[in-house]
């Protein structure tokens, strides 16, 4: 059963077994992190070699995909059913701050344009 393990150890002089141990931690870090899910897949290709019989050839390739947070949200605060802005009118007014007028966006003119024409 060691044959395995041993073999692993001395692909490519050790470094087969160094990567697979740092993508594994950085798995495992990822998913901690994220609750989602990782991969860490090792690839063994073996054949013949073709000049010598009496070889064999085994290449590696180790594919790591780690958890990834989703990107946050935008937040933005809806004014009079349809105008949404990036600033808390509300909030600045009951705490005495000079009241300027934020960036709208007009969400019914957006759905109006994006509507097919027919």
């Amino acid at each position: 059963m060691a044959e395995f393990s041993n073999t692993v150890c001395a692909l490519r002089n050790g470094q087969v077994e160094l990567d697979l141990s740092a993508g594994l931690k950085d798995i495992v870090a990822g998913v901690r992190d994220t609750k989602r899910a990782g991969k860490l897949t090792l690839t063994i290709d073996i054949g013949l070699d073709k000049d010598d019989p009496r070889l064999i050839r085994i290449a590696t390739g180790i594919t790591i995909k780690k958890p990834e947070r989703p990107p946050a949200p935008d937040t933005f605060y809806i004014r009079n059913n349809r105008l949404i802005s990036i600033d808390d009118v509300q909030y600045q007014l009951q705490f005495g701050q000079e009241e300027h007028e934020p960036k709208y966006i007009d969400v019914s003119r957006e759905e109006q344009a994006n509507e097919p024409k027919l």
